[in-house]
């Protein structure tokens, strides 16, 4: 089995699978092969952290900017509570520059169809906001991982899975933001603006590249990989499917008496 969807997506249920599979190939931390997940090399020549500062100083002309992007493609069917908190964000924080092509999310975020050079703004940007739009087990996409092997040392602040310990225990230690590690938007955005003018505290935020390389962003297998894995196909059998993969890993907080408690909006 290969999905890149979260378990919310599913229709169905998943114990019609039972005793079917000998892979899968998905985001759940116990799949057999699991996407978007990075390989993590250490470094012989480990760097200091004023490298960091420095380069940060010269993208940014010698000045720190508690400057945030986002973007954003897909505003359909969205129950992550992801759009209540970025419009919550608007209102508290000026830099925040988002990006989107779709004509939905356009109409809903009240803004202008932009295309831009992804590479180029996140120079500019201390901030990536990597937002899932769904809160399932295990379910961190390309939205962060994108980040982290990126050069240009923005932080990614992130929200999703089902607690911050699926991101611990996938990413370089003090990697990423957590929204859930702040009890509202406003103390999200209080550390945001001390991270940005604080060289200690955004050196905090990339000590990791010290010690750890990211060297892909998927594995996902090619065709050939998987008529390989065909032929060398185990014994072993994924017996329990539900409990691998269900919509029932899934967390909807859309409603608005759900995402205002959960992430303690100003509704």
């Amino acid at each position: 089995m290969r999905t890149g969807e979260a378990q919310r997506n599913l229709r169905f249920s998943t114990e019609q699978w039972n005793g079917y599979f000998n892979y899968t190939i998905d985001h759940r931390e116990d799949a057999t092969i699991r996407t978007y997940s990075l390989k993590t090399i250490a470094l012989e020549n480990k760097l200091t952290r004023d490298f960091y500062q420095e380069k940060l100083h010269m993208v940014k002309k010698d000045k720190l900017v508690p400057s945030i992007l986002w973007y954003v493609s897909n505003c359909y069917n969205v129950n992550s509570g992801r759009e209540e908190y970025i419009s919550e964000l608007r209102n508290l924080i000026e830099d925040l520059s988002i990006y989107t092509r779709s004509k939905l999310c356009s109409l809903k975020l009240g803004l202008p169809l932009r295309t831009v050079v992804e590479h180029e703004n996140m120079t500019t940007s201390t901030f990536y906001l990597a937002f899932e739009n769904a809160l399932c087990k295990d379910y961190v996409t390309e939205k962060f991982w994108k980040v982290l092997t990126d050069d240009t040392l923005t932080i990614p602040v992130v929200m999703g899975g089902l607690s911050i310990d699926e991101y611990l225990s996938i990413a370089p230690p003090n990697s990423f933001i957590h929204v859930k590690n702040f009890t509202s938007p406003q103390m999200l955005v209080k550390h945001l603006k001390m991270v940005a003018s604080d060289p200690k505290a955004f050196n905090y935020y990339q000590e990791w590249r010290n010690t750890y390389q990211q060297t892909s962003r998927s594995t996902i297998g090619t065709n050939c990989e998987y008529c390989v894995w065909a032929w060398e196909r185990p014994e072993s059998v994924y017996k329990d499917m539900i409990s691998h993969f269900n919509n029932d890993q899934c967390m909807d907080v859309s409603d608005s008496s759900k995402y205002c408690k959960y992430y303690n909006l100003t509704c």
